[in-house]
């Protein structure tokens, strides 16, 4: 999970990787990241972890730590093992809130990151958190906003088994065809040419994302004819009725989005720095000013050429700042 951060660690065999997890099932509040279970050999280990100072606890207790990284929420540890083998260890810092959510979304190598691609085409966002929808007003990202914290309810809206997730996996095969079994799936998602640059370059490097690239050539399976595939996404009202209080989040955000779309045809920075010739940082400390103003308040009660006039009296009142 914290990729091969020490070229000094090794790989282990399945026998070694099986003590750690035998060792790590008698912690409360680490929890060994499941693979799939024909893999022969283990670059590093992923745990999620509920406490901080038991992880470092733990961790110390048992092994010669030999050094730390930290990237976010996942703090990396070169351990020594009983055989004087070093070994990369990865723990991802969790609440107990999200913790079961985030285990079952990286657990079985890279399904949760194939899982989201389809996520993504629906307008959804599958993540270590939960399942989220897209909001957008035209082009404009204005919130992700949750839907779930249930990890079945989230494989049951993106098309998936959520009962053949819960029996893990044995080999990436399995792995790829579940993926290949969503009632949403298409092809084009994956393909590399369709991805944005960043994903591209990010998917190519991952060998579990290529492996399943070339099964679904070797298994026949063929991208659309078309240049942009019909995609089914949920509707909003399906949304709402499964999801009820989501209709409020949303309401809230367009309603807000909107409003703020109103004030900005009567309040920007186009229109402050015309009236007082402001540019730069005394134009945002400006802003903040008229902001502050009683006026600003009501500006959705006021015309254009009121609150232009404002601004400019505003103006004549703070300009010796300037």
């Amino acid at each position: 999970m914290g990729g091969n951060i020490w070229t000094q660690s090794s790989r282990i065999n399945k026998a070694d990787y099986q003590k750690l997890v035998d060792l790590f099932e008698t912690s409360n509040t680490l929890r060994v990241i499941a693979s799939y279970h024909n893999k022969d050999s283990f670059g590093d280990l992923d745990l999620i972890s509920l406490d901080a100072s038991e992880e470092i606890q733990f961790l110390s207790a048992h092994f010669q730590v030999h050094s730390t990284s930290k990237n976010g929420n996942v703090v990396s540890y070169l351990v020594e093992l009983d055989n004087d083998v070093l070994f990369q260890i990865d723990c991802i810092r969790k609440s107990v809130l999200n913790a079961e959510f985030a285990w079952r979304y990286y657990s079985w190598n890279d399904c949760g990151n194939l899982m989201g691609r389809i996520a993504r085409r629906l307008g959804l966002k599958l993540t270590d958190q939960g399942l989220y929808y897209l909001h957008y007003d035209v082009k404009v990202h204005l919130k992700d906003q949750l839907l779930t914290t249930d990890f079945d309810e989230a494989l049951d809206v993106l098309g998936f088994d959520h009962k053949r997730h819960a029996l893990g996996f044995s080999s990436p095969e399995d792995i790829y065809a579940f993926i290949a079994d969503s009632v949403h799936f298409q092809v084009d998602f994956y393909l590399l040419e369709n991805l944005n640059n960043q994903n591209r370059t990010r998917d190519r490097k991952r060998q579990m994302y290529m492996g399943f690239l070339s099964w679904l050539e070797m298994n026949g399976y063929k991208p659309s004819t078309t240049l942009q595939p019909e995609v089914q996404k949920p509707t909003l009202e399906q949304l709402f009725v499964r999801f009820p209080e989501f209709r409020n989040d949303y309401e809230q955000t367009q309603q807000f989005y909107e409003t703020q779309k109103l004030i900005k045809e009567k309040f920007n920075g186009n229109i402050v720095m015309k009236i007082t010739g402001l540019a730069g940082a005394d134009l945002g400390k400006f802003i903040q000013k008229c902001k502050s103003e009683p006026w600003y308040d009501n500006i959705l009660e006021l015309t254009g050429d009121m609150v232009e006039n404002l601004i400019n009296e505003t103006w004549i009142k703070y300009q010796v700042e300037f």
